[in-house]
């Protein structure tokens, strides 16, 4: 599955969002309205389903949707 379908189920399987609500684009906080726990549970989701670790500087720098699906990218092809 595509690192973005993936990270879009997460978001609406636990965060109660619709699926139409999520692109790339989609902010966090403004459109989704996840306050800073909420971002940090999608995080630690994202961490076990791909077998990642983001640092506290990856996290701070999260701001869409498309900004975590590149980090986690990043961190799958090395």
């Amino acid at each position: 599955m595509e690192i973005f379908e993936k990270v879009k189920e997460i978001l609406v399987d636990k965060m109660y969002c619709e699926s139409d609500e999520v692109t790339e684009n989609t902010e966090l906080a403004r459109d989704l309205q996840l306050d800073s726990l909420d971002k940090l549970d999608t995080v630690i989701e994202c961490e076990h389903e791909f077998g990642i670790y983001f640092d506290d500087n990856e996290v701070e720098s999260i701001s869409s949707v498309g900004d975590l699906c590149r980090i986690i990218e990043s961190k799958t092809n090395k």
